[in-house]
C-alpha cells in the first residue's frame, strides 16, 4: 500500500501558497520548489495512477482544490507514445517522476508562412521540472523516450480536465478544441 504522506504535505503546502493569492510567477517559482521536493519521494503513487494505455496518454486526477485554484494529475505515457501538439491555457508545472520524456516547445505564429515555430527541445528525467504559461510558452509535445512508461506529475492553475484547450495539427495547419478529462472517475482518498 502506497504511503500518501509526501503527497498530502505537497497538497497542503501548495494550498498555503495559493491562499496568499500570489501572481503567476510566484505560483511557478515557489510551486517548482514544492514539486521538486515531492519528486524526491518514491513509493507514494499507487499502481492505479501509474497504468499506461498502449494507444494514448492517461491523465489521472490526484487532487483538485475545492475552489479549482489548482489540480494535480499523474500523467502516464506508454513506451514510444507521444502527445499531440497541445496547449494548456493555464500555468502549469510538469515534474518527471519516472522514465524519460522528450519535450519540444513551440510558439503559435498562425501566419500563412509559419504555423508553429519550434523553440526548444529538452530531455526531462526524474526530478526535472518544466513550466508552461499562457503568457509565455504554452504549446508543446511530449514523447516517451524510455522502454517503460513515463510518469510525470503535473500541477495546473485550475481544473485542467474541464478547461477548453487546443490541439495543433502541423500537416493541415489546423487547431481543434478539446478537453482532456481524466482516466479515473473518483479522487483517491489521501486525507
Amino acid at each position: 500500500m502506497a504511503d500518501w504522506s509526501p503527497f498530502r504535505e505537497f497538497v497542503r503546502a501548495f494550498t498555503r501558497l495559493l491562499d496568499g493569492n500570489p501572481p503567476q510567477d510566484a505560483c511557478l517559482s515557489d510551486g517548482e520548489e514544492l514539486l521538486r521536493d515531492l519528486l524526491t519521494h518514491s513509493g507514494w503513487l499507487p499502481r492505479a495512477y501509474r497504468r499506461s494505455d498502449p494507444n494514448r496518454c492517461q491523465h489521472y486526477l490526484l487532487w483538485c482544490d475545492p475552489f479549482e485554484r489548482f489540480s494535480v494529475v499523474s500523467f502516464v505515457l506508454g513506451p514510444g507514445l507521444e502527445t499531440p501538439i497541445h496547449d494548456h491555457t493555464l500555468w502549469g508545472l510538469i515534474g518527471v517522476y519516472e522514465g524519460l520524456e522528450f519535450a519540444r516547445t513551440y510558439r503559435y505564429i498562425g501566419t500563412e508562412e509559419e504555423f508553429l515555430k519550434p523553440l526548444a527541445d529538452s530531455i526531462l528525467q526524474p526530478g526535472d521540472v518544466a513550466m508552461v504559461s499562457p503568457e509565455d510558452i504554452d504549446v508543446h509535445i511530449i514523447r516517451n523516450v524510455h522502454i517503460d512508461p513515463s510518469i510525470s506529475i503535473h500541477v495546473y492553475g485550475g481544473n485542467i480536465g474541464k478547461v477548453d484547450r487546443h490541439l495543433f495539427e502541423l500537416s493541415t495547419r489546423t487547431i481543434k478544441k478539446f478537453r482532456s478529462g481524466y482516466a479515473n472517475r473518483t479522487l483517491p482518498y489521501i486525507f
